[in-house]
């Protein structure tokens, strides 16, 4: 069993937002070009806020519950999707971000 896993913060999207974002990935799955680029399920989507790199699983807990200590109180927030570019670069893109 893998003892690290690449870890980041992140929050998830709402029903609508995921299904703007397919909406988009599904126009750029029909151009020509990007048949060997490896698609995401929309359930899957998600805003990065914070990598934190590789760590150890048997931290995931403690994360899990600075994470919940810091964040208690933090009011919900909006968010637009707003647009398409790549990461990190639009160029060397190895990400699509909305």
């Amino acid at each position: 069993m893998n003892t690290t896993l690449r870890a980041f913060i992140a929050v998830e999207l709402s029903a609508s937002a995921r299904a703007a974002a397919a909406a988009i990935v599904g126009g750029l799955r029909e151009r020509t070009g990007l048949e060997s680029v490896r698609w995401t399920d929309p359930e899957r989507y998600h805003v990065t806020l914070r990598f934190i790199g590789v760590m150890g699983r048997d931290l995931v807990p403690a994360l899990g519950e600075a994470l919940e200590e810091r964040l208690a109180g933090v009011d919900p927030f909006g968010a637009a999707l707003n647009g398409v570019d790549g990461f990190p670069s639009r160029e060397r893109a190895r990400v699509v971000v909305v």
